[in-house]
């Protein structure tokens, strides 16, 4: 019994696999997408918010200073709301368990729903990338004043 040694360089499985997850139409996976996106955006959140008790814990400035702490309360609250509870249930959810739950075999338009996916992951992205950017530490907060 000889069989040919494959290197994992050669073997397709792992990108057939990130293949099939990033193109799939299937509601039951793009219903996982969005949770697994959500739930990690949770613990970003959670981290954030952690930095911040541990920034009160005592008086003065310990790790950050006073720009960086609004600018990281603000993205903490940015992150819990508009990223992990708003589209929370609606979007992993609803994609996984209304579909089975009136019968249909699909959602309607399952490109689209996909396609809303990486919306909602380029958004992730431009968000974190602005806040981390000076533009955003000239305000500090959500409205400037």
């Amino acid at each position: 019994m000889s069989s040919e040694f494959k290197s994992y360089l050669e073997d397709n499985r792992f990108q057939s696999k990130i293949k099939s997850w990033l193109l799939t139409t299937d509601h039951k996976k793009i219903g996982l997408l969005y949770l697994y996106s959500t739930l990690t955006l949770f613990l970003v959140g959670v981290l954030i918010g952690l930095l911040i008790r541990i920034e009160l814990f005592n008086p003065g400035q310990d790790i950050v200073g006073p720009q960086t702490y609004n600018a990281l309360f603000t993205l903490h609250g940015v992150i819990m709301i508009f990223l992990f509870v708003i589209p929370g249930i609606p979007a992993s959810l609803g994609n996984f368990f209304l579909p089975i739950m009136i019968g249909a075999e699909d959602v309607s338009f399952p490109r689209l729903n996909l396609f809303f996916w990486y919306l909602y992951i380029i958004s992730i992205q431009s968000l974190l990338i602005l806040k981390v950017t000076p533009f955003w530490k000239l305000s500090g907060q959500w409205f400037p004043h």
